[in-house]
C-alpha cells in the first residue's frame, strides 16, 4: 500500500475504536512507522496532530449522541473517554461552546468534525537534498520522558520542561532524540556530554550510519512534518537504504539557527 492508503487505514481503525484506548504503537504499526514518525506525518497529512484527530471527533460524537438522546450525560462521556464529568462538560464546552445539558435543547447548534478521506495522487519525481553521516556513540543530557498520545504536538510536554529547567549554552548545538517507546515517544531533549552514562536525564545513541536533511531557519512545524512524509514515503523506498531499527531519529538545532533531521538508515541488501 501507499503512505496515503495506510493512512486512510489508520483513519479507519481510529473510527471503528473511538470509544475504546488508542494506543500509539498500534496506530504507528498499520503505517508502518514508527511512533514519532507517525505522528509526524499523520499532522501533516490530516492537518491535525493525531490527539486532537481523536478528541475532535469523539466530541463529534459525543454531540451526536447527546442530541439522539443515546445515553446519560455521564454515560456519554464514559463513552467518550471521560471518566469525570466536570472533564467531559469542560471538554464539551471548548469544542462545541455550550454545555452537554444545553446541548440537549433542540434550537443548539453544535459542531461537527468529519472524518477526512484521501485519494491517491500520483506525481513525478522529487529532488531532496541529503547528506550521509557516520556518527559515533553520543551522550544527550538534558530531559527524557515518554510523550504522551494527548501532546498536541509531539514531545512538547517534553520540550517544555527542557526550557523551564536547563540553562542555555551558547554556541553549543541542540540535540533532540525521539525513540519509540510502549506506546509513547521516549523524547530526549538536550546537549551532547562526553562522559555521560545512561540516566533518568539522558540517553545514549550508539554508534550508527545517518541520512541527514537541512531545513532552514523559518521552517515551521508543517515544513518539519512535510520532510518526513518525503522521507517515509518517497526517498527511502526509492534508495538503497531502509530504517535502521530500535534507533532514535535525531534532530539537531545549530546554534547559528536552522536545523537537521537525521535518520539513522542501513543498507538494504545489508
Amino acid at each position: 500500500m501507499s503512505g496515503i492508503e495506510k493512512i486512510n487505514v489508520v483513519i479507519d481503525y481510529i473510527e471503528a475504536h473511538l470509544t475504546e484506548e488508542l494506543a500509539g504503537t498500534t496506530l504507528a504499526h498499520m503505517a508502518g512507522l514508527s511512533v514519532y514518525e507517525f505522528r509526524r506525518i499523520f499532522s501533516f497529512i490530516v492537518g491535525l496532530p493525531v490527539g486532537e484527530y481523536v478528541r475532535r471527533r469523539r466530541l463529534t460524537l459525543a454531540g451526536e449522541d447527546i442530541k439522539s438522546g443515546r445515553g446519560s450525560l455521564q454515560e456519554i462521556g464514559l463513552r467518550y473517554g471521560y471518566e469525570i464529568a466536570s472533564s467531559f462538560g469542560r471538554a464539551f464546552r471548548e469544542y462545541h461552546g455550550v454545555s452537554p445539558k444545553d446541548a440537549r435543547c433542540s434550537d443548539i447548534s453544535l459542531k461537527s468534525y468529519a472524518r477526512p478521506a484521501f485519494d491517491l495522487v500520483v506525481r513525478g519525481g522529487e529532488e531532496l537534498s541529503y547528506t550521509i553521516r557516520s556518527l559515533p556513540r553520543m551522550a544527550i543530557v538534558g530531559v527524557r520522558a515518554l510523550s504522551p498520545l494527548t501532546d498536541t504536538v509531539c514531545c512538547e510536554s517534553v520540550w517544555h520542561r527542557f526550557e523551564k529547567t536547563v540553562p542555555e549554552r551558547e554556541g553549543e548545538p541542540l540535540y533532540a532524540a525521539y525513540l519509540n517507546g510502549e506506546e509513547q515517544v521516549d523524547c530526549c531533549v538536550g546537549y551532547l556530554s562526553d562522559t555521560a552514562q545512561e540516566a533518568e536525564n539522558s540517553m545514549i545513541v550508539p554508534p550508527a550510519q545517518w541520512v541527514c536533511f537541512d531545513l532552514p531557519e523559518d521552517a515551521g512545524e508543517q515544513e518539519i512534518n512535510a520532510l518526513y512524509s518525503r522521507i517515509l514515503y518517497t526517498f527511502l523506498p526509492s534508495s538503497s537504504y531502509c530504517l535502521q531499527e530500535a534507533m532514535p531519529n535525531l534532530e539537531i538545532f545549530p546554534p547559528n539557527g536552522g536545523m537537521t533531521v537525521m535518520i539513522p538508515i542501513k543498507e538494504k541488501n545489508a
